[in-house]
């Protein structure tokens, strides 16, 4: 006697829980965060922003947000020792820097649809794996959904650099993907060292055509070492050609340290800071770019942000006098304007050790170990007037950052900072006086 069994083989894939496309293109929002920060009590404005976002109608839009780096590690590591020591690594070397560009690779592979709109967002090395990702999109573009095990190898292909690497790239994007175009870029202090130690270079970091709006927040008073500004190729003079005519680029100086301009330096208990400048700098640049993105009307109001107040920026001259006149519709931003400057290489007093928020033993630690990184002898790149990066080696010593645009562009609020008689403010950055342009 013989009997049958019937049995369900294993799909090859996993049911898709995706859902289908939908009538009207929606927003799919991507924010990385700086290195070890994640949700806690001294939030950065990645955080800060993504908390704004609504999240609840996934049929116009999708947020993503990504722990920085120092946060990753292997799970397979399953030893807390271990795990400290990879953590350790990801902020030393970027270890897992990889593993950041392609989660967030994947989280576009599976939930875009023809006509979507991609914003982008990162703070400190966060805004690295950013442009990272966005040039991974443009050399190689995006693989149809279900497509996880492709992954690795579109990323090794969009790392070659060779003639022969780029030719495969340029096949590869053609017979696997798709050409997809980043609707918004924004990012608070790029860094050019990935690792707090080494660095990562990667392909179409510092701006590419896919990009439709770059906007870059930079801090004028950072000076540590390990964190030269990223910044984009210098603005191409009246007699060049733009190299990148699609993209509309804007990069933006404020006072303020790294921490002060992508926040995370501040306890989130206090109600004003200089990192609330820049948050509302690009929620105001971002509604000017007509992305679709969706806020919530309470977690505004929480912030005392106001998106009917979102004027255009606004040039005037170096001197500070405007080039024509308009009326300052953001008091909130003279008051910030004025609040405690944070420095990871001050000992002691207000903002030291970077705002350090376990006392003064704790910032004195913080100072102390980035200040052995200003007196050893070290390697560290930098731009020139180009764009083209150079090795430097020598001794740091905290100098300030050289700021290569022949015209850089000034929030107003540090022109207001400076002329506060009790704060007796100077940039640290060095630059050619009067050649600033203040923007709003």
């Amino acid at each position: 006697m013989s009997s049958t069994a019937t049995t369900n083989p294993t799909p090859a894939f996993p049911p898709s829980t995706e859902l289908p496309p939908t009538p009207e293109p929606r927003t799919l929002v991507l924010c990385f965060d700086g290195t070890a920060a994640e949700y806690n009590e001294y939030d950065t404005n990645v955080v800060k922003l993504f908390g704004l976002l609504v999240k609840d109608d996934f049929r116009t839009q999708l947020c993503y947000y990504q722990s920085g780096i120092g946060t990753y590690f292997d799970p397979s590591i399953v030893s807390p020792v271990f795990e400290w020591v990879a953590k350790r690594l990801d902020q030393a070397v970027a270890f897992y820097l990889n593993q950041h560009v392609m989660d967030g690779y994947r989280f576009l592979m599976q939930n875009y649809h023809t006509g979507d709109k991609i914003c982008l967002f990162g703070f400190s090395r966060g805004a690295y794996t950013a442009r990272a990702l966005a040039g991974m999109l443009h050399k190689v573009g995006l693989l149809p959904r279900s497509n996880s095990q492709q992954v690795p190898f579109a990323y090794k292909m969009y790392q070659k650099t060779s003639a022969s690497g780029i030719k495969l790239a340029e096949g590869y994007k053609k017979m696997f993907c798709q050409d997809v175009k980043i609707d918004f870029l924004g990012c608070w202090e790029t860094v050019a060292s990935v690792g707090v130690l080494m660095g990562r270079t990667l392909p179409f970091t510092a701006i590419n055509s896919s990009i439709k709006t770059f906007r870059h927040a930079l801090a004028l008073d950072e000076h540590r070492v390990r964190f030269q500004p990223y910044l984009i190729e210098p603005k191409p003079s009246p007699d060049d050609t733009d190299p990148y005519p699609h993209t509309d680029v804007l990069e933006v100086w404020f006072a303020g340290t790294h921490g002060d301009i992508g926040g995370g330096d501040e306890q989130d208990s206090v109600e004003r800071s200089l990192a609330d400048i820049g948050l509302r700098w690009m929620i105001r640049q971002l509604v000017a770019a007509e992305c679709g993105i969706r806020f919530d009307a309470d977690a505004l109001a929480r912030a005392q942000i106001t998106l009917e107040d979102c004027p255009p920026s606004v040039p005037v001259k170096g001197d500070g006098s405007p080039i024509f006149s308009v009326d300052n519709d953001h008091p909130i931003e003279s008051v910030d304007a004025v609040q405690l400057l944070h420095d990871a290489l001050k000992f002691v007093g207000p903002g030291a050790g970077g705002g350090s928020g376990n006392g003064p033993v704790a910032a004195f630690s913080v100072a102390l170990g980035w200040g052995v990184l200003e007196v050893a002898p070290m390697p560290w790149s930098v731009q020139d007037v180009s764009g083209k990066w150079h090795t430097t080696f020598g001794v740091h010593l905290g100098k300030g950052r050289k700021i290569i645009d022949p015209s850089p562009n000034f929030h107003i609020t540090v022109k207001e900072r400076m002329q506060d008689g009790m704060l007796n403010y100077k940039p640290r950055a060095i630059w050619t006086k009067g050649t600033e342009v203040y923007v709003d």
